[in-house]
């Protein structure tokens, strides 16, 4: 919905998505994002927002951007933290 607004396209530099880090580094490029495995749920999450903060940081920087908006999920049979 970022770009619904006619017009917002002319404030966008770029976008990506990846699902899963061993794609990511293709679209994302070689950014050495690496984190011990978590243990439990906290840890979890606590990994996901360091992960996604230097992501979106490093990003910002590359693309000389004021802002960049990264998320990040977990979904499906391999996610087994509440």
């Amino acid at each position: 919905a970022l770009q619904a607004i006619p017009g917002a396209s002319c404030y966008a530099t770029c976008g990506a998505v990846a699902y899963g880090p061993k794609r990511a580094s293709a679209v994302l490029g070689s950014l050495d994002l690496s984190q011990d495995k978590p243990t439990d749920g906290a840890a979890y999450k606590a990994s996901k927002n360091t992960w996604t903060k230097h992501l979106a940081r490093a990003k910002r920087q590359e693309v000389g951007a004021t802002w960049c908006v990264c998320e990040s999920g977990a979904c499906g049979p391999t996610f087994n933290f509440p």
